[in-house]
């Protein structure tokens, strides 16, 4: 018996020994085996295995890691974490791991002291891949790297190999790195593009905010690849180490050696200030040697340092915020590289550029706009940006102080004001500016201001405060000139003293043409209950449609129940001045001053020259000595004439210029007259036997009394310019020579052309 109970014994142990390894058999291929997990129908904590993919929104709160060792793809995968207790990250690896982007891929750490993607130290993380990732935290999490909790606190290793890559810290962490206080290992970019921001103190690349008491640190930085994108905050370096609060202590933000070499295609490094350094340290931090190969270009524009190869466009766009102010707004581009040749397409898609010029928006509706551009030039690698345009909401002006058009025993009506809302003192607004219902005799505050709408807040308000009437008056009127008398028939006894009233029209302020005072008449005071008072003005009998502002006497009227008062009144016209006096021609003993061509004067305005006295004949004693008056007319009737003297040359009879036919010479024979070259006139003629010169007169008169000028020449042709173009101009030619004395005489003119300015 003894012995039999020993063998069934060591029968069973081994039955079962075969029954677990076969079970560990199973479990082992079942996680060896790849598969494709759609997050979505999660229910529990998931872990994945070498060859997995991962896909579809996380919808549960569900803890994801992955193996160590294990490859694991993450394809239009979505793990958008929320601080709810769940004391884990978006996506936790257990050690080595390499995730593989395909399509478009979000991870957001779930508690606030974890990053959106963790490795532990001395392990690394891989990412490679053409898609693209968006890496965050909810708190002091780097969006890729370390946390604040001690199970995160201590980061490995990060390389990045490939795909489109934006990671970004939340509250005094790295983008890349560091969570608060804490440290991370290596850190190696050697392709793709990769965006990394920092917040409250972290770098882009690197470290987090550093403290006296708690450092942050982080191992050494390499950059052999890609376009690198490192945003800096609060006095941190854009790649590594962040700022650190107090000077003194022990522990500060200290970060390795960095490394940018030639074959990367270019770095954007945006500093948190000009007490930190663009790659190093931040503020009272540390970092190690920075080495940037030789070969590559810099420039720097404020606060961002640009390191790329000579083969790569170079362009930054700034973010647009504004407050409302009806215009369009869109971003500018800014290329610096190359300097000139590039060219620049917009969208509204990343990836998708098809415009030539920044989308615009106008309104808060269509605010925050993306606007994402491409910069390529010939030689160059292009490069791709984006810019955020935000408009707000603007705070307009107060409206102007509401005034009471109508105020009755129970109402109030105040005058409406465009896009305004009214209120009484208890700020139940209103878009009606009439309030009923109120009680007699009682004083009220009322208030105006501009509507909210989608573009502005409402403004501040304006207010008046108005007394309700004791009764409504019932008046009859009379008129006495501008005056005019109201009397109240209203007895139902709540008269306070005299029942009568009077008021005056009071003439506007505008008494001078263009004076900007106001054209309106007005009353000297009103009546209760009178809402209207309907001014009809007058330019004689006329009736004009409104206020006259052109200078003249007019008439105004108001006209109250069949008392009709009135007052006359005048808008003086402006002085003219005389900027150039006019030029007169000679006459000959005998001419009256009419027959002298007033010619090359000017005024304040438009206008003409006159003689006063155009019948006075002058003597030789007149001669270039006499002074006679010349009117200046302006031509608008708004400006009054002007005054100046002229003097002019008076000739013997028969030799001066008026005697025409006096001269032995010849009428000159106007061979071509005509508008060849812009504005001008070309002028030719035959040549008259014994001349010396000729005189060419050009004037918009047939009669040339008006508008005349004179030209002289020695030659048989000659081109008059500056002329007007539509302008119709008549000209003639005569010929002149001297007699003994060195004067002038002229022959006859020649008959007149006409020439219409069509060029």
């Amino acid at each position: 018996m003894k012995k039999r109970t020993l063998s069934f014994g060591i029968a069973s142990r081994m039955l079962l020994m075969l029954a677990v390894v076969f079970l560990l058999l199973q479990l082992s291929s079942t996680k060896l085996q790849a598969a494709t997990r759609d997050l979505s129908k999660l229910t529990a904590d998931y872990t994945a295995y070498d060859g997995d993919v991962l896909t579809g929104t996380r919808n549960a709160n569900c803890k994801i890691s992955i193996s160590n060792g294990a490859t694991v793809t993450l394809q239009n995968a979505e793990i958008n974490g929320t601080d709810d207790d769940c004391k884990w990250a978006g996506i936790t690896c257990l050690g080595n791991a390499t995730i593989i982007l395909s399509g478009n891929n979000k991870v957001k750490g779930f508690d606030s002291e974890y990053p959106g993607i963790f490795v532990p130290k001395d392990n690394k993380l891989t990412i490679s891949g053409q898609g693209s990732l968006e890496a965050g935290s909810n708190g002091t999490g780097a969006g890729i790297g370390g946390g604040a909790a001690n199970d995160v606190k201590q980061a490995g290793n990060i390389e990045i190999l490939n795909g489109n890559i934006t990671a970004i810290g939340d509250r005094l962490t790295s983008g890349i790195g560091a969570g608060r206080y804490g440290s991370c290992q290596n850190i190696t970019i050697s392709g793709g593009q990769v965006y990394a921001e920092g917040k409250g103190g972290g770098a882009g690349i690197g470290c987090g905010d550093g403290h006296s008491t708690i450092g942050s640190t982080c191992g050494d930085i390499t950059i052999n690849g890609g376009i690198v994108t490192a945003i800096g905050s609060s006095d941190a370096a854009a790649i590594g180490s962040g700022s650190t609060h107090q000077q003194s202590g022990d522990h500060h933000s200290i970060c390795g050696k960095i490394t940018i070499s030639s074959t990367v295609i270019k770095v954007f490094a945006t500093r948190g200030g000009e007490n930190a350094e663009y790659i190093g340290k931040g503020k009272n931090s540390y970092c190690g040697t920075v080495t940037i190969d030789s070969a590559l270009k810099r420039s720097t524009d404020g606060d961002t340092l640009m390191i790329y190869n000579q083969a790569c466009a170079m362009a930054n766009a700034k973010d647009v915020t504004v407050d409302y102010d009806g215009q369009p707004h869109g971003i500018t581009v800014n290329v610096v590289n190359p300097q000139s040749g590039a060219s620049i397409k917009y969208g509204t898609t990343k990836g998708s550029y098809t415009l030539d010029a920044s989308p615009l928006i106008t309104n808060v509706s269509e605010s925050p706009l993306t606007v994402y551009y491409k910069v390529t030039a010939t030689g160059y690698e292009a490069v791709e940006g984006s810019a955020t345009v935000t408009i707000k909401r603007a705070w307009p002006k107060s409206p102007e102080k509401p005034k009471a058009v109508k105020i009755t025993k129970d109402s109030v009506t105040l005058s409406a004001i465009p896009n305004c809302e009214y209120a009484k003192a208890d700020y139940l607004w209103q878009e009606s500016p009439v309030f009923e219902g109120l009680s007699r005799d009682t004083e009220y505050t009322f208030y105006a201001r501009y509507k909210e709408d989608e573009n502005h807040y409402a403004s501040s308000s304006k207010s008046i405060t108005i007394r309700t009437n004791k009764h409504d008056h019932d008046w009859t009127y009379t008129a006495n000139g501008a005056m005019i008398i109201a009397a109240c028939q209203n007895s139902d006894g709540y008269h306070e003293g005299n029942s009568r009233a009077i008021i005056n029209i009071v003439k506007p302020e505008h008494a001078t043409f263009g004076d900007g005072k106001n054209a309106s008449a007005t009353v000297d005071d009103f009546f209760e209950g009178v809402t209207e008072y309907p001014f009809v003005y007058k330019n004689g009998t006329q009736v004009l449609s409104g206020p006259p502002t052109d200078a003249g006497t007019y008439t105004v009227s108001l006209t109250l129940g069949t008392a009709t008062a009135s007052v006359e009144y005048t808008i003086a016209a402006v002085p003219a001045t005389i900027t150039t006096k006019p030029t007169a021609s000679a006459i000959n003993v005998g001419q009256a001053l009419s027959d002298s061509v007033l010619s090359g004067g000017e005024g304040s305005v438009p206008g003409t020259f006159e003689w006063t006295m155009a019948t006075a004949k002058p003597t030789l004693e007149d001669s270039n000595k006499t002074e006679y008056y010349v009117v200046f007319k302006p031509t608008d009737t708004n400006y009054s004439e002007a005054i100046c003297k002229v003097t002019l040359t008076v000739n013997p009879a028969g030799t001066g210029a008026g005697d025409q036919t006096a001269a032995d010479l010849a009428a000159p024979k106007l061979s071509s007259a005509k508008n060849s070259k812009s504005k001008s006139i070309a002028l030719k003629w035959k040549k008259v036997s014994g001349a010396k010169g000729y005189e060419i007169q050009y004037s918009t008169k047939k009669n040339f009394k008006k508008n005349s000028k004179t030209k002289t020449t020695k030659k048989v042709k000659y081109t008059i310019k500056s002329l007007k173009k539509k302008k119709t101009y008549y000209v003639r030619v005569r010929a002149y020579k001297t007699d003994a004395s060195g004067n002038k005489v002229y022959g006859a003119w020649s008959k007149a052309k006409k020439v219409t300015i069509k060029k």
